[in-house]
């Protein structure tokens, strides 16, 4: 029975390496479709590969980049969004939503026009890698409990002034990026959001398609996603306008 466990686990992650060089000869592939310019087939490339269940910062933000030479500015904000978001250091990735912002959208309709101190937070709380200040958090926190340790059962170790200033250092650093760790994870459940990657998407009072439309949903707009009923997504603008969209109108982050 071991010996059968043994060989499965052996067995899968072969698999799994075949499938990962698998992918990373997709994206090889799919970046020099791109400097060919054929933007299509890198940007189908990119596609299959996070469809493959490869999330990963770089193949969102190129295929962002495919997208948006292919005039399809919603569906390529909509991965430059999700490029930030599993790196929250992409600088490219935040300079190109905010091309997209400044030359498709008018001022109220910018994201910075939602709450001023939930943005902040965002902008601070994304600044930090989650699942590295997570790991600094953790080791932090071990290091702390092996600090303790050395002085209980070798007091003569360490020097009193070291002890204390590794003890605080450790206490601290670890507090913080657990609670930077926590408030990422809270925040992201908190409240969704989504980008309009349609490029007529009307926005009515009622979640009914024959409800007048009240106003536009402009392409590559931001926007925070409140419910989903029938067919139907209720979304909150910029500038507090709300309503609803049909749902393929809108994709979540």
């Amino acid at each position: 029975m071991i010996r059968r466990t043994i060989l499965a686990v052996l067995l899968l992650a072969a698999v799994a390496a075949n499938v990962a060089a698998d992918a990373q000869q997709d994206f090889l592939s799919a970046n020099d479709l791109f400097a060919e310019r054929q933007y299509r087939a890198a940007a189908d490339l990119y596609s299959k590969i996070l469809e493959e269940g490869f999330a990963n910062s770089a193949v969102e933000y190129n295929l962002g980049n495919a997208l948006y030479r292919l005039g399809m500015i919603g569906e390529a904000r909509l991965h430059f969004e999700r490029a930030v978001r599993l790196d929250p250091g992409g600088i490219d990735a935040r300079s190109n939503i905010e091309i997209i912002e400044k030359r498709y959208l008018k001022q109220s309709l910018r994201e910075e026009n939602f709450t001023s101190t939930e943005r902040v937070i965002r902008r601070t709380l994304s600044a930090f890698p989650a699942g590295l200040t997570f790991a600094v958090g953790v080791a932090c926190f071990l290091l702390l409990n092996v600090v303790f340790a050395l002085r209980l059962l070798f007091p003569a170790a360490l020097h009193p002034a070291v002890y204390w200033t590794a003890l605080i250092a450790l206490a601290v650093v670890a507090a913080a990026s657990l609670a930077i760790a926590t408030g990422q994870s809270l925040l992201a459940s908190s409240r969704s959001y989504g980008i309009i990657v349609a490029r007529d998407a009307g926005v009515a009072s009622e979640p009914a398609a024959d409800a007048p439309s009240r106003f536009p949903a402009p392409e590559a707009m931001k926007v925070q996603i409140e419910r989903e009923q029938d067919g139907w997504t209720e979304i909150v603008l910029p500038n507090n306008a709300k309503g609803w969209v049909a749902a393929g109108a809108v994709e979540t982050i």
